[in-house]
């Protein structure tokens, strides 16, 4: 049963409904029913004080691997929930490279009844944009659509074939969805494990070349123009990229791109000793571009932070740098790894920092009633402390594959609302 709760003398932080000041908020029925100075507690309400607490919308994050089904020793829906709602995340797009992929509605309606089931965390599902997420032959994504998924992609692999990324971006049109695109050209050495750059060519390694990011971005860009498609581009690492968003907007496209804590914290020479926690896809590139991802974020460029949670498990992680998996987890740190590098490092203000995680992938996604505190919206909510200081060192993933173990963090989510219930609370969940 869904209660009331009253938030008392919280920080309202949301953008999306013009509010940056001291508010109650009363949720009844799973939404958030009022806003304003001193609301009277109603019987059989659960009274919060969030004295000094920022409020924001549950954070969106647009783009995580579930690892479910096929690779749930890494993670699974229990466990993605309670990393999830640790980190004030209160709704994720899955990623569709899963064993099986989720290629065709029948696995689509599978899933949704094992969320059903198992969680009570908002799992929406993207859909591959090819057969079996081959690259080859067109997925079904009429039926896709029609299953529920909130987007299409191949992420884990560029859509390579023109054709098939066309129609693709033409369905998105018609559709009102999303296409995703992993943007990495196939390069040359496949067991590439880092940036091509300084530290690759110190430690004698095969390098994943700038180009393969940027000729893809180029190519996807073309065909977003050719076919007035939804293009949306993961998780950018380069400054040419950023500059290609830019002249395509200045051109009329209305394209949208994300990028990734990592990307703005770490460079190619974090990988200095060949830690495998610092190896994700694409990889760590330079301090100029480092420089260039937070330029982005302050100017519009990019649209939205997002995780890439990529869990796996100790095992794996522990190979060597050739042999061990692309990707870190990052559910919990999402929220913590932006306020302290983007609100008390560089200085971007609350307004410019919340819609990346909040109501510009809801908006992207197409999720009516999320990402925003306006009255008559869902009560998914975070209550967070921007000044606690924090250093991550356990998690409730069941992986710990975390470039920010150890790092001091400033900032960090203490209570998740979740469907008007209390879910997560100083650091026990409710579930």
């Amino acid at each position: 049963m869904k209660g009331k709760i009253l938030l008392k003398n919280a920080v309202a932080m949301d953008p999306a409904a013009g509010l940056k000041n001291k508010l109650d908020l009363l949720i009844e029925n799973g939404r958030i029913s009022r806003l304003s100075r001193n609301i009277t507690p109603l019987p059989d309400c659960e009274l919060i004080n969030a004295e000094n607490l920022w409020l924001l919308p549950g954070l969106i994050d647009m783009h995580a691997h579930s690892r479910t089904p096929g690779a749930e020793e890494a993670e699974d829906f229990k466990s993605l929930t309670k990393a999830a709602l640790a980190g004030g995340v209160t709704s994720v797009l899955a990623m569709p490279n899963t064993s099986p992929p989720q290629d065709n509605p029948g696995i689509i309606r599978k899933l949704e009844a094992r969320r059903t089931r198992e969680t009570p965390l908002n799992i929406f599902f993207a859909g591959t944009i090819s057969k079996n997420r081959s690259g080859e032959k067109p997925a079904d994504l009429a039926g896709l659509k029609k299953a529920g998924v909130r987007a299409f992609t191949d992420d884990g692999s560029w859509t390579e074939k023109d054709l098939l990324m066309r129609e693709a971006l033409r369905f998105s049109r018609k559709a009102g969805l999303p296409v995703l695109s992993h943007c990495q050209f196939p390069y040359k050495d496949k067991k590439a494990p880092i940036n091509e750059g300084e530290i690759s060519r110190r430690k004698n390694l095969p390098g994943i070349p700038r180009d393969s990011e940027i000729t893809a971005v180029a190519r996807d860009i073309t065909l977003a123009f050719l076919s007035g498609g939804k293009l949306h581009l993961q998780h950018m690492s380069c400054l040419e990229s950023l500059e290609l968003i830019k002249k395509a907007r200045e051109a009329g496209l209305a394209l949208t791109a994300e990028t990734c804590p990592h990307y703005f914290w770490f460079t190619e020479k974090n990988l200095e000793n060949l830690d495998t926690n610092f190896k994700m896809n694409p990889p760590l590139r330079t301090e100029r571009d480092r420089k260039a991802v937070i330029a982005g974020l302050k100017d519009g460029t990019l649209d939205v932070i997002c995780s890439d949670h990529a869990p796996h498990t100790k095992k794996m992680k522990t190979l060597n740098i050739y042999d061990a998996p692309f990707g870190i987890i990052g559910l919990e740190t999402l929220l913590s790894a932006s306020l302290t590098k983007l609100y008390h490092a560089e200085k971007l203000s609350p307004e410019k920092i919340i819609p990346l995680l909040t109501s510009n992938p809801a908006r992207i996604l197409g999720l009516k009633k999320k990402g925003s505190l306006k009255p008559g919206y869902d009560a998914d909510l975070s209550l967070v402390n921007p000044e606690l200081v924090w250093t991550p060192d356990d998690f409730h993933s069941k992986s710990s594959n975390s470039p920010f173990l150890g790092k001091k963090l400033k900032g960090r989510n203490l209570i998740t609302i979740l469907q008007g219930r209390t879910v997560y609370k100083n650091g026990k969940f409710y579930l």
